[in-house]
């Protein structure tokens, strides 16, 4: 392939008329070769950048998308963490409260639980001071009783004795 240089450089031979025909012919011949080559090269070339510049526009778009579709994910994300905290503290709210109810009723439960343990205690405390009153009322009953037995049965031995000694 010829370059600038020799194209510049390129002498003709003179003939009478004016330069070789012939010799300007070739070189021409061979500059219209070379130079289509590099038209047909370039165009190629063109092409390739052109497909290289199409690309380049898809991987700008693609790469503009993601960036677009990751911010768009994390404002989702950063949302749905904000809803979910939200959520979360209403919830943990409602148990506070729930809690709470539970607590207080709980409360209420062990005062009336101890209320009624007190007045069971105090029932508790009359019954048994009525027993011992019975018991007490029993014990002098039977005493007495039994008193009075002792006294049936030494006027007995007494009488007994007595008969026995008048007999003998």
């Amino acid at each position: 392939m010829l370059i600038p240089v020799e194209i510049r450089e390129k002498e003709f031979n003179r003939t009478i008329r004016g330069y070789d025909p012939k010799e300007v012919r070739e070189t021409l011949d061979t500059i219209a070769d070379d130079f289509g080559r590099l038209l047909d090269e370039n165009r190629k070339l063109l092409e390739k950048l052109s497909t290289y510049e199409k690309l380049e526009n898809n991987l700008k778009d693609t790469l503009i998308l993601a960036q677009k579709t990751a911010e768009d994910t994390k404002k989702n994300a950063e949302k749905e963490k904000e809803q979910i905290i939200k959520e979360a503290l209403e919830e943990a709210k409602k148990i506070k409260e729930e809690a709470e109810k539970i607590l207080l009723n709980a409360k209420n439960e062990e005062k009336n639980i101890v209320e009624e343990i007190r007045k069971k205690e105090k029932e508790v405390e009359e019954e048994l001071g009525r027993l011992e009153a019975k018991r007490n009322s029993f014990k002098a009953n039977f005493k007495g009783l039994l008193s009075s037995y002792l006294e049936e049965l030494t006027r007995e031995v007494v009488e007994t004795r007595k008969k026995q000694k008048s007999e003998k």
